[in-house]
């Protein structure tokens, strides 16, 4: 037991906290491996093999379940070692991916949802095993928050879903966690982490939003624009209008407005807590702490290995840490951004903080908090990353895996 709690304390804060995964080696593991231990990998998420008959054991798992930072509808995919014994170890804490009590996951019954939330992105290979697409597996880890343009507030779901959107809160806590979901027509759902559902347009966008629905129609399907200064403008396909939070954000959020002002804009902050890597737009090579993290950071590789991966732990403010896996340094924007990014810091300061921003086409945008400037790869990427851009354009924007 004394390897998982190591684990729990050192090594699942920088793991997927949105799944878990139940797997173990079965006698004939190299011949026929589960197809699971593809996706715990490709996930980048904490499995683990207990058995639940066993007292320390079932011990274990509950603390697993309650290893804070994994919300209670992140689902446990897998195999129990008993079948489904597991589930009643984990059922009172609340996993199964859907945001009701009945904890032990299925796969089978999982992924079944999941097929009708996202047609056509999953596939059984057995009954009791899957393949996904990656997609829909980064789908599961774009956690945001949204921040209003009209006073600077971040939106819950208030009252864990029950009352309309509106940005009153500075601070951000579970009712301000939602997933953003990219969908194949271009469009994007909100699932809020406060109760598992989706943000509602109801009403053809005549009433106030609100996540109360249980699976993605039109009227919960949005369009973001890029305002290009790292906001988006949010578009409902329910009528055609913009989201706006009215009168300065005093109102509940409402698709009503043809045109953008600056109530119709918002900040949509990736709020990560894991292992990622970030590939530059400006010439598709990963972000590398080159030299062990002895030099600064650039975007020149072209797979992604230890130098080229980063732990991310989010704040309360919507603000990121980034700690290089290359030295276990945290990345920073030195001399308020006018140096080079670069993995030299044992703490976390203001010029160790960024923030990620969320565009319309699935790409995110990195504001560092040390001078507000945007982080570019300078050059097409042949210079290191530093933060000096003021608006975002073609170097400025990375995809986040």
């Amino acid at each position: 037991m004394s390897a998982y709690e190591w684990a729990r304390a050192n090594l699942m804060p920088k793991l997927n906290t949105h799944v878990l995964f139940s797997a173990g080696l079965r006698s004939d593991w190299q011949t026929a491996p589960w197809s699971i231990y593809d996706y715990v990998v490709a996930t980048k998420s904490f499995v683990f093999w207990l058995d639940d008959t066993n007292t320390a054991e079932k011990q274990e798992i509950q603390k697993i379940c309650q290893t804070p930072g994994y919300p209670s509808i992140a689902p446990i995919m897998g195999y129990g070692y008993n079948g489904d014994g597991l589930l009643n170890t984990v059922e009172p804490y609340g996993f199964d991916g859907n945001g009701n009590p009945v904890g032990y996951t299925n796969v089978k019954n999982e992924i079944a949802k999941l097929n009708a939330a996202y047609p056509g992105r999953f596939v059984f290979q057995t009954p009791s095993a899957f393949v996904a697409t990656a997609e829909q597996y980064n789908a599961m880890q774009n956690v945001v928050a949204i921040e209003a343009n009209a006073n600077g507030d971040f939106v819950p779901a208030p009252q864990a879903g029950a009352n309309p959107l509106i940005a009153d809160t500075t601070t951000i806590g579970l009712n301000e966690k939602f997933q953003l979901i990219y969908l194949s027509d271009g469009t994007v759902a909100l699932q809020s982490l406060a109760n598992g559902k989706y943000v509602t347009a109801d009403a053809a966008g005549q009433t106030s939003l609100i996540a109360n629905r249980g699976s993605i129609d039109d009227y919960e399907k949005f369009t973001l624009v890029d305002e290009g200064d790292g906001q988006v403008a949010v578009m409902a396909k329910a009528n055609g209008d913009y989201v706006t939070a009215d009168n300065g954000g005093s109102s509940p959020l409402i698709a009503n407005r043809t045109s953008v002002g600056a109530w119709e804009k918002f900040t949509i902050l990736g709020i990560p807590n894991g292992i990622g890597d970030f590939q530059a737009n400006a010439n598709g090579e990963y972000v590398s702490a080159a030299n062990a993290g002895a030099s600064p950071l650039i975007a020149n590789r072209s797979a992604v290995g230890q130098w080229e991966s980063y732990s991310l732990t989010s704040y309360p403010d919507g603000a990121v840490s980034l700690r290089a896996d290359a030295n276990n340094d945290y990345v920073t924007a030195n001399s308020a951004g006018t140096s080079p990014l670069i993995a030299n810091q044992t703490a976390v300061g203001p010029s160790e903080k960024f923030y990620l921003l969320y565009l319309a086409n699935g790409q995110i945008a990195i504001k560092a908090n040390a001078n507000g400037d945007f982080v570019t790869a300078d050059n097409a990427g042949t210079n290191p990353l530093i933060a000096n851009r003021t608006s975002v354009g073609a170097w400025e924007r990375f995809t986040m895996r």
